[in-house]
């Protein structure tokens, strides 16, 4: 067993726990290509793809990425500042009456990202291969891919007995399946590094507890007005032209730029976090939406068992690598793949912006935040001469209180009636456009190595969306590919929820004709 400063070792590899990995396509997809050539000339197409690279995929790769969060053991401090934010930030969540817990019953209603893997013991699991390939035989399932949607009555009529344990006591080391590390590969350019990060197949288990206590808030968040976190702003449904607007009575704006974010989460500020959203619950009864169970309630020690597993199973699970090593963490990281990473990752992210901003001077009603796990939006009433000071002072305070690092040089900032950058996106000038213009790079080389024209077609159609019709030459590339492909199916049931929700939307809005750039233009100012 080796000890780290962040990160234990607990065995060294074994073939039993390891598994492969999916592969990287080097070639260039052929319908993209084509699609480039004659849309743009065959020079394009070339420099295209002598230009872009998906990054190589390997296990020790996904397991240097892991080990980045080898971090030493940093003392937070939770000040005044910190108190103050806590305060706002439970003012921005609060319900106008407190949360109840979900029904374990009611979990097979709850929109949820069913499209990936469940993660073990599932996915080594007889039993759940040949209820998948069953269910794919019989027609009731569109693959026989591992997924939850393919397997989702199997994994809830077991974990409903494990949840049922942990409300008798059982504790997440005795319950809790060990977490895959997969990776993913990024698209980089030819001179570039391989950037290959490490995503997590977070157990069921955890899944379905999360999913019990907190989406009542995700919820009450998805349909808020105008939350701090920004759900319901894609840029294609005109989220930054509502960021402008929520913004407008202020003169600058800052977008932090974090490094390594999830791997240098601290503990003690998760605990934090889950103090505070527990504080907003009735753990008592649950919600009595189902007629079945007219009304449900519980002894509360129950549903207190339910959040303690979920505290300490984020924090200390077992993560196997692709070699079959194992590890765990002792003080620091949020892995992925969780049902709370994003909500997570926000409030912390809003907890230490909102307290080093008020611990630089700033009051309440000067700034305004709006937050997705590691990005941040800030609006401020701030001259942009004092800007990159108040950016040093930031990073300072939340690299001491918190052990974050703040990247200065990639941090952005300007004035809000001229421009704002969010997601991945910059209207400057009223003009939306994506910050890095690399669209026909990951049209040609797409992350998926499977190349098949169902997922071509999709792909084009979400890479379309994407560029708002900004780029004209990606656009008319998409539109090619569309055209060729006319009699091909989409192919939604292999995306993750995010993308299933973007093509969903455009399927539905234009059917089955191909949007011309300005219709697509008007997309990214529509609310």
């Amino acid at each position: 067993m080796t000890n780290f400063n962040n990160i234990q070792k607990l065995s060294e590899p074994t073939r039993e726990d390891g598994f492969k990995l999916p592969s990287i396509n080097p070639r260039p997809e052929l319908f993209a290509k084509k699609a480039i050539e004659k849309v743009a000339g065959h020079s394009v197409a070339c420099a295209t793809q002598e230009h872009y690279r998906r990054s190589s995929i390997s296990k020790s790769a996904v397991l240097d990425d892991f080990l980045a969060g080898d971090i030493e053991y940093h003392e937070c401090i939770y000040d005044d500042h910190f108190d103050e934010a806590l305060t706002i930030l439970k003012s921005e969540l609060n319900p106008a009456e407190r949360f109840k817990t979900v029904h374990f019953c009611g979990l097979r209603f709850i929109p949820f990202n069913k499209s990936s893997s469940p993660g073990l013991p599932y996915v080594n699991m007889k039993e759940f291969h040949e209820y998948v390939k069953y269910r794919f035989d019989t027609g009731k399932a569109p693959n026989k891919q591992l997924t939850k949607s393919n397997g989702l009555n199997i994994i809830l009529d077991k974990e409903r007995v494990k949840v049922h344990q942990i409300k008798e006591g059982q504790s997440y080391y005795e319950l809790l399946p060990m977490t895959r590390i997969y990776a993913r590969s990024h698209l980089v350019d030819k001179s570039e590094e391989d950037k290959v990060r490490a995503v997590y197949a977070s157990p069921m288990t955890l899944q379905c507890v999360e999913m019990m206590l907190l989406f009542p808030m995700v919820n009450h968040l998805m349909n808020k007005e105008a939350p701090f976190i920004a759900w319901n702003y894609a840029t294609f449904t005109g989220g930054l032209h509502k960021l402008q607007r929520e913004f407008r009575s202020y003169e600058s704006f800052v977008s932090f730029d974090f490094s390594k974010f999830d791997k240098r989460i601290p503990y003690s500020l998760i605990d934090k976090v889950h103090a505070l959203w527990k504080s907003m619950y009735n753990l008592g009864p649950y919600y009595t939406d189902d007629p079945l169970y007219p009304r449900p309630s519980t002894d509360p020690i129950r549903i207190e068992r339910l959040w303690t597993f979920m505290n300490d199973a984020i924090k200390h699970g077992i993560f196997v690598a692709p070699d079959g090593s194992k590890y765990k963490r002792r003080h620091s990281g949020l892995p992925s793949g969780a049902y709370q990473t994003q909500i997570l990752g926000s409030c912390a992210n809003y907890l230490m912006i909102t307290s080093a901003l008020l611990a630089v001077g700033l009051k309440p009603n000067q700034f305004k935040l709006k937050i997705l796990g590691d990005d941040s939006c800030v609006a401020m009433n701030l001259p942009i001469s004092e800007v990159p000071l108040l950016i040093t002072k930031v990073a300072e305070y939340v690299s001491t209180h918190f052990n974050a690092i703040i990247n200065a040089k990639k941090t952005t900032f300007g004035l809000l009636n001229y421009e704002v950058s969010f997601l991945s996106y910059t209207m400057l000038k009223g003009v939306v456009k994506r910050t890095r213009n690399d669209l026909l790079g990951k049209l040609m080389y797409p992350e998926d190595g499977q190349y098949q024209v169902q997922k071509t077609k999709s792909r084009a159609l979400g890479i379309m969306i994407a560029n708002l019709g900004h780029c004209r030459i990606t656009h008319e590339v998409c539109a090619e590919i569309l055209r060729t492909l006319t009699h091909v199916e989409y192919n939604l049931d292999e995306l993750n929820y995010f993308d299933q929700e973007r093509l969903a939307f455009a399927m539905n809005k234009f059917s089955d004709r191909i949007p011309d750039r300005s219709e697509l233009a008007k997309l990214a100012f529509m609310f």
